[in-house]
């Protein structure tokens, strides 16, 4: 009786499952570029039929430009050094053209529309939650005219890294536009040039989770940061496990995750090859996880070693429903620009039932004002190092890395790295109330006393049940 309640809860309740499972896998579930082995071509087609470039000229500054390209060349001197080219003491010019790298099958297909012609449609949003905006075409004429704009598509996994190292060399400012992957793939592809160039962002994934963060969830936040000439270091994380060596390193500018995530791509991966659908397997992966935590397939069992900033090693065991290792503040969500590095979890035993966690996804999410209310400790970190107690045959596991799939082997080593990108975001990291306003109460007595370890009032526990009834 309650496994029917629940498949009619998750597959016909809205603001539910479905946007639960959007939330767990990050920015970009559905669309990432994926290679013709992983999707038997369907995803590939889709993106050769937009291989042509499309470009808006509009007067240039090539002096700019020129001066630009030079100064890149050019020894660097102490004050370029500096993170950011935005800086008063920072001589390296501004660029004077700008060159959009667009993931095209981001969010279903909405990039066109926040890339390049302002429509009904066009809106800054995570998941069923939108704000009419401007496309960054439309904003960047009114804010930014003179400048030239370039737009260029990503046509395969790892397409936007070598997309934004070759513009960047030639001198040209580089604003990636997808989900959270492709910006991950944009700082890949400027990491290690000298002068560190700047970048920008314009979010079309699913969730947006690292724009909402970072305060330019909209195109016209991005082309105002432009005007302004404002931008941040940001920090991302890297990761080498056993088996990968370290040319292979992969790096995330949103999210490391374990747990419910995982299942939650499994299942959307698994609904998009079945008569069932993407959204259906979506649905059902969140049931079996949320419902069933302690099943071995919906947790995973973990031994962590945490090293914090004073040097001090922290070393925890357990069956974790959800490990969430990202740069945003345990208590309020945003961006600690001084702690590049913060480490959530949640094991199986305080995981929230599922009128609880139903709250938690409801859009916008409620992580995003906080995880201290949700996970049961969070703690600082400038090396984490990770193994799992029930991998495969072969000491293989899973987690997801800025909303994909990635599978690690034996002990995994993640390192904060701070100051790694600089990326256009307004002064302070300023971010929109409407998008990160709402929290709940405590979702179990360890999440209370995690709030209150963070300077958090005494509020009443709210655990949820196990059961919802129509």
């Amino acid at each position: 009786m309650i496994v029917s309640v629940f498949v009619f809860f998750f597959f016909f309740k809205q603001k539910t499952a479905y946007e639960m499972l959007r939330s767990l896998v990050g920015s970009e579930m559905c669309i990432r570029d994926r290679s013709t082995q992983s999707t038997g071509g369907r995803c590939c087609a889709m993106a050769e039929t937009h291989e042509t470039e499309s470009m808006i000229i509009l007067p240039t500054e090539d002096k700019a430009t020129e001066d630009y390209s030079a100064a890149r060349q050019a020894p660097s001197s102490p004050a370029q050094d500096k993170i950011g080219i935005t800086n008063e003491d920072n001589n390296l010019p501004f660029p004077a053209k700008v060159c959009v790298v667009m993931n095209p099958i981001s969010g279903g297909g909405r990039a066109d529309s926040l890339v390049n012609q302002t429509t009904e449609d066009t809106q800054a949003y995570s998941g069923a939650f939108a704000q009419p905006t401007k496309c960054f075409k439309d904003a960047m004429a009114e804010l930014n005219p003179g400048m030239e704009i370039k737009v260029v598509l990503t046509e395969r996994v790892g397409h936007a890294t070598d997309l934004a190292k070759q513009y960047a060399e030639d001198g040209w400012l580089v604003i990636g536009a997808g989900g959270d992957g492709t910006l991950r793939e944009v700082v890949a592809g400027l990491s290690g040039m000298d002068p560190q160039p700047l970048c920008g962002f314009v979010s079309a994934g699913s969730m947006n989770f690292f724009a909402i963060s970072a305060g330019i969830e909209s195109p016209v936040k991005v082309a105002q940061c432009i005007k302004d000439r404002t931008s941040n270091p940001i920090s991302v994380r890297s990761i080498i496990d056993t088996s990968r060596p370290p040319s292979e390193m992969l790096h995330s500018v949103e999210a490391i995750m374990f747990g419910i995530p995982v299942n939650a791509v499994q299942g959307q991966n698994w609904g998009r090859d079945n008569c069932c659908g993407p959204v259906a397997g979506l649905k059902l992966s969140a049931a079996c996880a949320v419902m069933c935590p302690c099943r071995t397939s919906n947790h995973s069992h973990l031994k962590i070693k945490i090293t914090q900033p004073d040097g001090q090693v922290i070393q925890i065991q357990d069956k974790y429903s959800w490990v969430l290792v990202s740069a945003r503040h345990p208590y309020d969500g945003a961006l600690d620009q001084e702690n590049p590095g913060w480490i959530s979890v949640v094991n199986t035993h305080n995981m929230p039932y599922i009128t609880r966690f139903v709250k938690v996804v409801e859009d916008p999410f409620e992580f995003l004002s906080g995880t201290a209310r949700l996970f049961e400790d969070s703690w600082r970190f400038t090396e984490i190092e990770i193994e799992s107690l029930n991998p495969d045959d072969e000491g293989n596991y899973l987690s997801t890395v800025d909303g994909d799939l990635v599978s690690l082997n034996g002990v995994t080593t993640i390192s904060a790295i701070p100051g790694a990108a600089n990326i256009l975001t307004p002064a302070g990291l300023e971010r929109n109330p409407d998008f990160v306003s709402r929290r709940q109460n405590p979702a179990s007595q360890k999440a209370l006393e995690s709030h209150q370890k963070f300077g958090g009032e005494l509020l009443e526990v709210e655990r949820g049940c196990a059961c919802t009834i129509l």
